[in-house]
């Protein structure tokens, strides 16, 4: 393809097949290894490909993969997947609509939320102090810190 001075540089193949509804289809493609009723099957579902894909970008909100070798993207694709059907079986069962956005932002702010009462705990026992009597609730989309925290400054002397 293409003129004497600016040819392509793959070889291309020309199928003329009939569609399911016996309208002619031609189709220009550079796979020249796979039989051309493999090709057709590809052609006829690139929209359910297109889906897939984009469900994956939405969804499981993979936007670009870590790796570009099959067992990395594999991999990357199998830890969203985790994630999503983790996000699923932890909303289930609750009335509002399902949003992985919004539950990850909740297990965020839970996550960190225990995580700092981990540290104050720790820093109480350290200062001599007892441990508190129970953890506060932590209500949606607020963080009820305690008004105390003891703590222990170290300074690093570097060289």
């Amino acid at each position: 393809m293409g003129s004497p001075e600016n040819r392509a540089r793959h070889r291309y193949r020309f199928l003329k097949v009939l569609d399911s509804k016996g309208n002619p289809l031609q189709i220009l493609t550079n796979i020249r290894n796979l039989a051309a009723w493999k090709i057709c099957l590809l052609y006829r579902y690139r929209w359910t490909i297109e889906i897939v894909f984009r469900w994956i970008k939405r969804s499981l909100q993979v936007k670009s993969f870590v790796g570009y070798s099959a067992t990395a993207v594999q991999r990357q694709l199998l830890m969203a997947l985790i994630v999503y059907c983790l996000l699923v079986l932890y909303h289930s069962g609750q009335k509002r609509p399902f949003s992985p956005t919004q539950l990850l932002r909740e297990l965020q702010i839970a996550l960190a939320w225990l995580l700092y009462w981990a540290g104050y705990t720790q820093a109480r026992l350290e200062a001599g102090l007892p441990p508190p009597k129970e953890m506060p609730k932590l209500e949606a989309r607020q963080l009820a810190l305690p008004k105390e925290v003891p703590c222990r400054v170290t300074l690093l002397q570097t060289t």
